[in-house]
């Protein structure tokens, strides 16, 4: 039951840290930096991908969906430590 209690607090402390962490994908020339929250907080993109609009879209999307698979493993893995690995 204290278990129970304390998680609030745990997951607020887990949110923070996760906003904190930094995540990337990178596809072809589009590097996306992301936080643990899944928040796009950067895209860099190679100039030589700026004529090539369908290109840089796939290429957009590929990194994006990268970063954004670590973001969910991070949260993943806090989700464990808040709950003490419980079901």
């Amino acid at each position: 039951l204290q278990q129970a209690k304390e998680i609030p607090a745990r997951m607020q402390k887990m949110g923070e840290e996760l906003k904190a962490r930094r995540v990337y994908g990178e596809s072809g020339g589009v590097k996306v930096e992301m936080n643990g929250l899944t928040e796009v907080l950067a895209i860099d993109i190679a100039g030589a991908l700026v004529g090539d609009k369908a290109g840089l879209e796939n290429h957009v999307r590929v990194a994006v969906n990268l970063a954004a698979a670590q973001a969910r493993q991070l949260h993943a893995e806090a989700m464990k430590q808040v709950t003490g690995g419980m079901s």
